[in-house]
């Protein structure tokens, strides 16, 4: 027995001695993982400081593309919302190459009410940003795109990517009730999806209601960095969006036509980027289109 005790007694020391080298090997390399992260962090920081700083200076058309970015590239659309000096950086130049040279800081598309004056009257319609139509979303082929959708209207959102092939991302598609529930006014949505074997001009628009008559905007991709133009690359690139203008709310318009069984009401004003051109009342002279 004395000797059993005595053999326990050795293994009980045994195992503290080894629970207290672990606990010593967990302290010393706790310390260095620790600053090792902090200066990760702090270099990252850092980094995306400088080329914040970097973007800030104004540029015109669409310059070429850095040879170094990210393999995932996080677009920045429509808009910054907390960083005052990101935002000026973003309002100052809107090339997309600069865009994606910030890497994976995301943010929001605000889905808002909005003021606008067409054909002698003003109403107060859902756009993106406050802006109708819409920003244009640049990427590149091969491009990781991610969106956080912000609702702050009195309707339910959903938007929808047209053209865009969601291979293995379909809830990201954006029909409202099929491929996800819709975004309910206060609430928000992270679309997510790649740019996988497409280039071309496509557009996105609100799928719910009849909300896409406000909320649409055009969708720009270019080729992967570093490969050509199937053509001439050009100097500049205009983005035209052909749409139309009612003078009364939409919602009322489409509510009426479910209601009567007929259709809806044709349209006041056909528009080009947003505008009814010169042929309408109280359009600007020359005011056929802007830039979206």
């Amino acid at each position: 027995l004395a000797e059993e005790s005595s053999i326990s007694s050795s293994v009980r020391k045994c195992r503290r001695a080894v629970s207290s080298r672990k606990a010593a090997m967990a302290s010393s390399c706790f310390l260095p993982c620790s600053v090792l992260v902090a200066v990760l962090v702090l270099f990252s920081v850092n980094a995306a400081e400088a080329a914040i700083r970097e973007y800030q200076f104004d540029v015109s058309g669409f310059a070429a593309t850095p040879a170094r970015r990210p393999p995932l590239i996080c677009l920045i659309l429509f808009s910054f919302k907390y960083k005052a000096y990101v935002k000026r950086a973003i309002d100052s130049a809107t090339t997309y190459n600069r865009l994606n040279e910030l890497g994976m800081q995301c943010n929001a598309m605000q889905v808002q009410m909005t003021n606008v004056t067409r054909l002698c009257s003003s109403k107060s319609i859902v756009t993106v940003n406050g802006q109708f139509p819409g920003p244009t979303v640049f990427a590149h082929e091969g491009d990781l795109v991610v969106v956080r959708v912000v609702n702050h209207v009195p309707y339910n959102m959903s938007i929808h990517w047209h053209g865009i092939r969601q291979l293995r991302s379909g809830w990201a598609d954006g029909p409202a009730y099929i491929t996800q529930c819709p975004i309910q006014s206060g609430q928000s949505y992270v679309y997510k999806f790649t740019i996988t074997g497409q280039r071309g001009t496509l557009w996105w628009h609100a799928h719910i209601s009849w909300l896409r008559a406000t909320v649409y905007g055009p969708i720009v991709i270019l080729p992967k960095p570093g490969v050509p133009y199937p053509f001439p690359a050009p100097h500049k690139e205009v983005p035209i969006m052909f749409g139309e203008w009612w003078k009364a709310d939409t919602e009322a318009v489409i509510s009426q036509a479910l209601q009567t069984g007929g259709g809806p009401n044709v349209s006041d004003a056909f528009t080009t980027n947003g505008l009814p051109g010169p042929l309408y009342n109280c359009s600007a002279k020359g005011g056929i289109m802007r830039a979206c």
